[in-house]
């Protein structure tokens, strides 16, 4: 993952929101990124002792990431700001993980 994101937020809502689904903390998700080498030990490592979470509790909270949209008018008004910066004028764009993908590469 070394320098492969650019600017990047750790601990951040959506960070949060993945913690969360997987029963752990910030500090225990680091820990578990030190001393792994791939996304499957990282989880691996994470979910030792812990139960996975299920198909549906996955399903939900993708459909969280993959519709990440502001909650405050603060929110909103960084989100706009974000996005005439970012991807400006580009429609498809509608929410935070659209943003980010479009900023990755990943969404044109």
């Amino acid at each position: 993952m070394e320098n492969a994101l650019g600017e990047y937020i750790y601990d951040c809502n959506m960070d949060k929101q993945l913690f969360t689904t997987l029963g752990v903390d910030a500090d225990q998700f680091l820990a578990a990124v030190h001393v792994s080498s791939t996304d499957m030990d990282v989880l691996d490592c994470l979910m030792e002792g812990r139960k996975r979470p299920s198909k549906d509790e996955l399903q939900k909270h993708n459909e969280r990431i993959d519709n990440w949209l502001p909650t405050t008018p603060e929110g909103w008004d960084r989100f706009k700001a974000d996005k005439a910066k970012i991807a400006p004028g580009n429609n498809k764009v509608k929410n935070r993980t659209d943003l980010i993908d479009f900023e990755e590469g990943r969404l044109s």
